[in-house]
C-alpha cells in the first residue's frame, strides 16, 4: 500500500515540463498574471505532492526498520538536485508567497 502511495507521489513530466517553461518565462521577466498564478498553483501542487511522498517514505522506513536514506537507496528513490530544478520545476515559496528556485 505504501509503496503505491510512494508511486503515485512522482510529478508527472507534463506537469514538470510546464513548470520549467514557466519558470524559464519567469526568469526572463516574460510571465503575464495568469501564468504566474499557474506557476505558483504548479508549484504548491509539487510541494504538496512531495511532503506527501517523503511522509510515506519515512512510513516505510519505520516498518522495514532501516533509515530514510537506506529506503531510498534500496527503491533507487532519488532526491532532487539543484541541477535537475529547471526539468523536475524544484520551487518553493517564501513568507510573502514569492516563488524561489532550487531551495
Amino acid at each position: 500500500m505504501l509503496l503505491a502511495k510512494i508511486s503515485a507521489g512522482v510529478i508527472p513530466l507534463a506537469l514538470r515540463r510546464r513548470c520549467a517553461e514557466l519558470s524559464r518565462k519567469q526568469s526572463a521577466g516574460l510571465l503575464d498574471e495568469n501564468e504566474e498564478e499557474e506557476l505558483s498553483t504548479i508549484v504548491d501542487e509539487i510541494e504538496i505532492k512531495n511532503a506527501q511522498r517523503v511522509s510515506y517514505l519515512v512510513d516505510l522506513a519505520e516498518l522495514r526498520q532501516t533509515t530514510l536514506d537506506e529506503l531510498m537507496d534500496v527503491l533507487e528513490v532519488a532526491p532532487f538536485s539543484y541541477e535537475e530544478q529547471h526539468t523536475n520545476c524544484r520551487a518553493t515559496k517564501d513568507d510573502r508567497g514569492k516563488i524561489r528556485w532550487g531551495v
